[in-house]
């Protein structure tokens, strides 16, 4: 896939058990990003970025894309310390993720340079920059130590979250504001409603322990893996016997407590789990009506 957001190609031999090389995943992932820099939604650049990777791939390349997400004000803080001129759009969404890879490594850092430049190369438009990634990439490990100090003076590149929210949060909570931003750079565990209709909490932990993954309860309905994983790899999750939602937001139906006949509003539906979890709390006879909010002002009673 060209850097730019077009399509994949060049991605292995297609198998569904193969993997395509570190460099087209990273490529990938780079063009989501560079799309979301442009304007998209991420969901939307990275079912597009993804859809010529063989299978095996599509998880990791999305994996790279959201590590460069999370770090994306440290990642362009150290590409603007490390470049004496500014790169293409393309060129500059390879190096953040090159960046954030190397940030936290996961193989070999000098095997993330070899894949990034390879990367760059592999497409004509961005092919004359590949000196240069390379060129960068080896300066950062050189004086990471450096250039992380100095990036890190500067608020957005320390916190990873825009200007205003920090400033929001200094005003509001003085004596907490950094745990807040640590909290929100956190990455979230997996947690998954077990649905009391098709099956029991305890009978879904079995059939994960027999999948190979590990879980335990969080919450009446609540099971949080050990390690997130593809909704593929979890079983029954296409025939409706979980579904992925925070044990902080299975606590809404709980405390609301729908019983039948009632209509309630979630006036923040999306996708609409809350929704399908009061509607799973009520008895199976009844029926529990959940509608989007289209006029914010009009206020009823329901959940959010």
């Amino acid at each position: 896939m060209a850097a730019d957001g077009g399509a994949v190609t060049g991605a292995g031999d297609g198998a569904g058990g193969s993997r395509a090389a570190l460099a087209v995943e990273m490529r990938a992932a780079a063009a989501a990003v560079a799309a979301m820099a442009a304007g998209q939604r991420l969901p939307a650049a990275l079912a597009a970025a993804l859809a010529a990777l063989p299978p095996a791939s599509r998880p990791p390349a999305q994996d790279i894309a959201y590590q460069t997400v999370r770090r994306l004000g440290t990642v362009r803080g150290l590409a603007d310390a490390l470049n004496a001129r500014k790169p293409s759009a393309p060129i500059a969404a390879l190096q953040w993720v090159a960046l954030g890879q190397l940030l936290e490594p996961q193989r070999h850092e000098a095997v993330i340079v070899d894949q990034s430049v390879a990367a760059v190369r592999a497409d004509p438009r961005t092919a004359a920059g590949a000196g240069f990634v390379n060129a960068t990439l080896r300066r950062f490990l050189r004086e990471r130590e450096s250039l992380l100090a100095a990036v890190h003076a500067r608020p957005v590149a320390r916190w990873n979250h825009p200007q205003w929210w920090i400033d929001a949060l200094q005003r509001h909570y003085p004596q907490q504001w950094m745990q807040i931003l640590d909290a929100g750079n956190a990455q979230p565990p997996m947690t998954l409603r077990v649905n009391r209709r098709a099956a029991t909490p305890a009978h879904y932990l079995a059939l994960l322990h027999e999948a190979g993954l590990q879980a335990r309860s969080t919450g009446p309905d609540a099971l949080t893996l050990h390690a997130p994983v593809p909704v593929e790899r979890l079983p029954g999750f296409a025939q409706g016997l979980v579904s992925v939602q925070d044990a902080g937001a299975q606590l809404a139906a709980l405390l609301l407590d729908p019983q039948p006949g009632e209509r309630v509003l979630d006036a923040c539906a999306a996708p609409g789990c809350g929704s399908s979890s009061n509607a799973a709390s009520c008895a199976p006879a009844s029926c529990t009506e959940t509608r989007p909010c289209a006029n914010p002002g009009n206020r009823s009673t329901g959940t959010g």
